[in-house]
């Protein structure tokens, strides 16, 4: 889990802008008063989490390069989107499914694609979903977003 960090400035700022809201719920403005209130707490949120927001893009943005340079050196089309993922190398907790099952109704294809999983890496769960997006002949939902044990069997589940 990738964590985010904040400075004791806008801690300060965020612990601020909770007890006015607290305030202003229990006092006794009138509307008009409420909403400039409000606007004030709102910028006071918006400026304190400013930072955090960047690490948070930054976060993303080098967790989709890793996922896309894994695509590129598996020789893999399809875009994984399991953002909790850290490491690829690492076992992935379907450990006793054997294969990944990818239903007609969750693609455009007009048949249950059915691919062997060949080892407990998440690597190897992008490799088999990869190659079942590939049998489906689905061009359009290539993004693996998650699976869902079946049996001995995950379920692919993709976006677009």
């Amino acid at each position: 889990m990738d964590t985010i960090t904040l400075s004791i400035e806008d801690f300060k700022k965020l612990n601020n802008a909770v007890n006015q809201l607290s305030c202003l719920h229990n006092g006794n403005l009138r509307d008009h008063q409420k909403v400039d209130k409000l606007g004030g707490i709102l910028g006071n949120f918006r400026d304190a989490l400013r930072k955090a927001n960047r690490e948070e893009g930054a976060n993303f943005d080098r967790k989709m390069k890793y996922y896309e340079d894994t695509a590129d050196s598996l020789g893999l089309k399809s875009t994984w989107s399991i953002y909790e993922v850290e490491d690829m190398s690492s076992t992935h907790p379907f450990t006793s499914a054997k294969a990944i099952i990818y239903k007609k109704g969750h693609h455009w294809g007009d048949k249950d694609v059915e691919i062997l999983i060949e080892g407990d890496t998440w690597q190897s769960l992008f490799v088999a979903a990869d190659s079942a997006i590939r049998m489906s002949e689905d061009n359009h939902h290539t993004f693996i977003e998650r699976f869902e044990p079946d049996g001995d069997k995950l379920i692919l589940l993709t976006g677009s």
